[in-house]
């Protein structure tokens, strides 16, 4: 099970899990969509991670989660007035219950 806290939140983030992945989905209406893991992009911070295309997709394999680890996953995008827009969550692998 992967626990998902959002610890500030200005892009709304749709979290979706199967079995084997964890996919994050920033909320349309945004551009330049940027997410970090650790301050990190996330390749270099989750082995496998990527970032769809058109950045609004963050998916990560549960299997390369340090288990008892937080990982602190943050995505910033534009909104319609090029104001960046925030949102941080912290991301942690647990035992099943």
């Amino acid at each position: 099970m992967v626990i998902v806290s959002v610890q500030e939140k200005d892009v709304e983030i749709t979290k979706s899990e199967t079995d084997t992945a964890v996919t994050l989905t920033a909320q349309e209406g945004f551009k330049d969509y940027a997410w970090l893991i650790d301050g990190k992009a996330p390749s270099s911070a989750i082995s496998g991670a990527s970032v769809s295309a058109d950045g609004k997709t963050l998916t990560f394999n549960k299997a390369n989660l340090v288990h008892g680890t937080s990982y602190v996953i943050s995505v910033s995008a534009k909104n319609s007035y090029d104001i960046v827009q925030r949102t941080s969550l912290a991301v942690k692998k647990q035992e099943a219950e």
